[in-house]
C-alpha cells in the first residue's frame, strides 16, 4: 500500500495540464476516487482496463497525455472485439438494475452504514462510465480524422457533426416529447424532475416549471438527413452511439444520485450534520463511520489503484492571464454580446436575449437558454459534443474546447465571438 507521500510523488512525476473546470463538492469528488480502478472497469463490463492516474484540485480536473494515451491503447484493444453498442447496453442495464436497487435501499431496514456503502458502490461505477466517455471520444475522434477525409472533401467537421447525431433520444428529449404530447405536468415532474439537479442538492423541476417550459418549447425539428458513404456507415453507427452515451452516462448519474437523497438525509441525521452540509464530506469517510469534512479547494489524487483526498493543493496552480480565448469552431459565424457564465442549471436564468453563453459544457437542460443566447463558448467538447450539435441546429456561432473560457472571461464582459477564426475577443471588460 502506497503512502500519501508516495502517491503525491508519483502524481508530480507526470505532466499535468488544466483540463475541465468542475466546481464539485467534496462528496461528488469522492465518488470519482476509485472510478479509474481495474475492479470498477470490470464491474461495468470492460475487462483488462485500468486508468493509471487521475488528479483534481481547486475545482479543476487535470489531464496528462501519458495517462490518456495509455487508456486509449487499452480501449483500442477492447474495441477490436466489442462495439459502442455493447457499452451503451451495459449502461442501460446498469441504470435499470441500480434504479431499482436504490429504491429498495431507501425502503430497506439495513443499518445506515450498510446503506451508504451500497450507494457508494453504485455512484463509484457511475463515475467509471463518466471517465469512459472521455477515452472513447479520443479513440473515435482519431478514427474519424483518419477515415472521413478519404470520402468527404469539404466541410469535413460539419459533415462529422451532422452525421453523428444520435438516433436514440436522451432523457431531456423524452421529457420534451411528453410535454409536447400534453402529458400531465405533475407526472412529467415526477419522472424527470431530477434533470434540474445534476450534482447539486437543488430542488427538482416542479409541475409549474414544466408548464413554463411548455410555453417556451419550440416544435421539434426534423433530424437532418445525411448521406453517409457506405464505407463510413459502421463507423458512424458507432459514433452515434457514443454521442448518445455522452449524455446518457451523466443522465444515469444525476438520476441515481437524486434517488439516493433520502439515504444521504438519513446519514446526515445519523451524524448530526445539516443536510446541506453533507456535500462537504467524503463518501468514504461516511462509509467508514468517521465523517471527514473537506473544503472547497480540496484535492483528489489516484495513482495505480490507490488514492488520497486532502484539503490542501498538491500541485502549484498557474494563473491564466489572457485577453481572449481560442478554441475549435463548431458552427461558423461572427457576433457580439455580453458574456454570461453558467456553471449550473440554476444559473441559466442569467441568459437573456443577445447574451453569449459561456459554460464548461452544455446539456439538454440548457436548450431554453441556448435559444436566447446569440452564441455559445465552452471550455470542453469535441465536434460531436452537445453544444456543437445544438449550434448547428440553431445556426448560432459556437466555439468549443477552449479549456479556459469560464476562467478567462467574466460575467458582463462585452465580447466578439469570431467563429470564423475560433477566437473570442474582449471588447469591453465588465465594470
Amino acid at each position: 500500500m502506497k503512502s500519501k507521500k508516495e502517491i503525491i510523488k508519483n502524481i508530480k512525476n507526470l505532466n499535468w495540464e488544466k483540463w475541465l473546470h468542475r466546481p464539485f463538492s467534496p462528496l461528488v469528488t469522492s465518488f470519482f476516487a476509485e472510478s479509474f480502478s481495474r475492479k470498477s472497469f470490470e464491474k461495468i463490463g470492460i475487462p483488462n482496463m485500468a486508468g493509471k492516474a487521475c488528479f483534481f484540485q481547486n475545482e479543476f480536473w487535470y489531464e496528462s497525455k501519458e495517462v490518456w494515451l495509455d487508456s486509449e491503447k487499452q480501449l483500442d484493444v477492447y474495441l477490436k472485439t466489442n462495439t459502442m453498442l455493447d457499452i451503451t447496453k451495459s449502461l442501460d442495464t446498469f441504470h435499470k438494475k441500480n434504479k431499482k436497487t436504490i429504491k429498495e435501499i431507501v425502503l430497506g431496514e439495513e443499518n445506515i452504514t450498510t446503506q451508504i456503502k451500497e450507494v457508494y458502490e453504485i455512484l463509484k461505477l457511475c463515475a467509471t462510465f463518466i471517465w469512459l466517455a472521455h477515452g472513447l471520444e479520443a479513440v473515435y475522434q482519431r478514427r474519424l480524422d483518419n477515415e472521413v477525409p478519404k470520402y468527404i472533401k469539404k466541410d469535413i467537421k460539419e459533415f462529422i457533426g451532422d452525421a453523428s447525431f444520435p438516433k436514440k433520444k436522451n432523457k431531456h428529449a423524452l421529457m420534451e416529447e411528453d410535454i409536447r404530447n400534453n402529458k400531465d405536468p405533475e407526472e412529467i415532474a415526477k419522472e424527470y424532475g431530477w434533470i434540474k439537479c445534476r450534482f447539486n442538492f437543488d430542488e427538482p423541476f416542479t409541475a409549474e416549471e414544466i408548464k413554463q417550459i411548455k410555453k417556451e418549447l419550440k416544435p421539434e425539428e426534423p433530424i437532418k438527413k445525411i448521406n453517409i458513404p457506405e464505407p463510413l456507415e459502421q463507423l458512424f453507427k458507432e459514433v452515434q452511439e457514443l454521442v448518445y452515451f455522452r449524455t446518457a452516462r451523466t443522465d444515469v448519474t444525476y438520476e441515481l444520485l437524486f434517488l439516493a437523497r433520502p439515504i444521504l438525509k438519513k446519514v446526515a441525521e445519523h451524524y448530526k450534520i445539516p443536510f446541506q452540509e453533507i456535500k462537504n464530506y467524503s463518501l468514504q469517510s461516511l462509509v467508514e463511520g468517521k465523517p471527514k469534512k473537506f473544503n472547497k479547494n480540496h484535492s483528489l489524487a489516484f495513482y495505480e489503484e490507490e488514492f488520497i483526498m486532502v484539503n490542501e493543493p498538491i500541485l502549484k496552480n498557474k494563473e491564466i492571464q489572457t485577453n481572449g480565448v481560442k478554441g475549435t469552431i463548431a458552427f461558423k459565424g461572427i457576433t457580439k454580446g455580453t458574456v454570461k457564465i453558467v456553471k449550473s442549471v440554476k444559473e441559466l436564468t442569467k441568459i437573456q436575449k443577445g447574451d453569449v453563453l459561456v459554460t464548461p459544457m452544455t446539456f439538454p437542460s440548457y436548450i431554453a437558454a441556448m435559444n436566447r443566447a446569440v452564441a455559445f463558448v465552452t471550455d470542453e467538447g469535441g465536434i460531436t459534443c452537445h453544444a456543437a450539435i445544438v449550434a448547428r441546429e440553431m445556426h448560432k456561432p459556437c466555439i468549443i474546447g477552449t479549456k479556459n473560457a469560464t476562467t478567462a472571461l467574466n460575467d458582463n464582459d462585452f465580447v466578439e465571438v469570431d467563429a470564423e477564426k475560433g477566437t473570442v475577443k474582449i471588447i469591453k471588460k465588465a465594470e
